[in-house]
């Protein structure tokens, strides 16, 4: 099967700084891969490199068996339609009521009609466990976890063949966290969907991830399961996995995260 995304030998350098060095990375339909590291490990910029918000000096990015890396113009708005992307700060826009935010790409590049537009946000919405009462409010006046879910509403609202997820619970309470990670998980399901994470969240990761690919440095260091990660003798995994876990995070490694009753069906909640 030829995989929905495949990345060789990927390099990003700034100045005489090599964030990426030789990233080779396969994401198979329908697969939600996680690439976990700490901060400043070079997930980020890879991420932009897949997307197309940075070049890479050399190396291929592969979309269905086709080579994007260097593609512009309308070759590169037809792949983004491909896409759907969790921004780590929601990146919501202000001037925008709730419905136009999450159906933006829709109304202003395919001139879908207002009312289909509407209809579809409301639907987006309690997708994502909100009510059509926020929809003609602000980003400014929901909490935080709601405008990621408003994040998430707009990310799946075309109905992408991949879903990209930027630290999707950065910020957040370990309530919401929960609620986060049971979305990102059921609207690939719901999809069909292809998933790529970014993350240094543990607990996010054991809960979204088919896959798991460690990167340090700029490299994909190891590569495998959930389970292979916990078994794994990588000094490198094995370092990254224990010194950032605490010991509630412990505990939390052979437990379900809690299921999560959508919030529209919680009574005077939002």
């Amino acid at each position: 099967m030829t995989p929905k995304i495949r990345i060789r030998n990927l390099c990003k350098s700034f100045g005489p700084k090599q964030v990426l060095k030789n990233v080779n990375l396969d994401v198979m339909p329908g697969e939600s891969v996680v690439v976990l590291g700490g901060s400043g490990t070079g997930k980020s910029v890879l991420l932009k490199c897949i997307i197309g918000l940075i070049e890479p000096d050399s190396g291929t990015i592969e979309i269905d068996g086709v080579d994007i890396t260097h593609k512009k113009g309308k070759d590169r708005d037809l792949l983004l339609e491909k896409f759907g992307m969790l921004f780590q700060g929601g990146a919501l826009f202000d001037s925008l009521p709730v419905w136009k935010n999450i159906t933006f790409r829709l109304l202003y590049n395919q001139k879908m009609p207002v009312d289909n537009a509407r209809q579809l946000a409301e639907k987006t919405l309690k997708s994502v466990g909100l009510t059509k009462d926020v929809m003609d409010l602000s980003p400014s006046e929901l909490s935080g976890g709601m405008q990621k879910r408003v994040g998430l509403a707009r990310a799946i609202a075309s109905k992408p063949e991949i879903l990209f997820f930027d630290e999707p619970t950065t910020g957040l309470d370990p309530l919401m966290c929960g609620v986060i990670d049971s979305l990102i998980r059921s609207c690939i399901t719901n999809l069909g969907a292809t998933g790529v994470t970014i993350t240094h969240d543990l607990t996010s990761a054991r809960f979204i991830a088919d896959k798991i690919a460690m990167i340090k440095e700029g490299e994909i260091i190891w590569e495998g399961s959930v389970a292979e990660m916990d078994r794994s003798k990588n000094k490198d995994v094995y370092a990254f996995i224990h010194g950032h876990e605490t010991n509630q995070q412990q505990k939390q490694k052979t437990t379900k995260r809690p299921k999560v009753v959508p919030l529209r069906t919680r009574k005077g909640t939002r």
